[in-house]
């Protein structure tokens, strides 16, 4: 009885964990130590490469190539903006505005539509623009809505749900 009773109260606290942080161990093509440009090489037999969707566009080009080349660079993930945590945005917004006084390169990421995004920048006085990259991508990339990725020459050094995001060092 009083196994089963501590087998349900660590089923809950790991499923609270999860739906409120990140996954505690994160197999994906994007997790912690995972180099995005080593994901996007083919393998030799012919199968399809781990990371083989991932684009940050603006309106003229696709930025990621030269983004996954610096050292600093922040990724703020909304993959859906009209289903995103607005409560996130306050939080989101003062780790952006850190983040640029440390000298990273800052963007939002959402797969929503550009105007949409413009409003919601100006309406949480967000201090980033926004670049597109498809939603299923960015699920991958992170569960969480907003969320933020750290990269390093495009090592995934950190990932962080918005309600973890104080614990981020910059």
């Amino acid at each position: 009885m009083i196994i089963t009773f501590l087998s349900l109260a660590l089923f809950l606290f790991t499923v609270k964990h999860v739906l409120t942080h990140l996954p505690l161990i994160d197999f994906r093509a994007y997790a912690i130590g995972k180099n995005i440009p080593e994901g996007m090489v083919f393998p030799a037999d012919g199968s399809i490469a781990p990371v083989h969707d991932f684009m940050l566009e603006d309106a003229q080009a696709d930025l990621a190539p030269e983004l996954l080349r610096q050292e600093k660079v922040m990724l703020v993930i909304v993959y859906n903006l009209d289903k995103a945590d607005v409560n996130g945005f306050r939080a989101i917004k003062e780790i952006g505005i850190k983040a640029k006084k440390k000298g990273y390169t800052v963007y939002g990421v959402s797969a929503s539509f550009s105007d949409d995004l413009v409003l919601a920048k100006e309406k949480y006085n967000l201090p980033f623009d926004f670049l597109f990259c498809d939603e299923t991508t960015l699920k991958t990339m992170i569960r969480a809505n907003p969320g933020v990725i750290i990269l390093n020459k495009g090592t995934v050094v950190e990932k962080k749900n918005w309600v973890d995001v104080e614990e981020i060092e910059l």
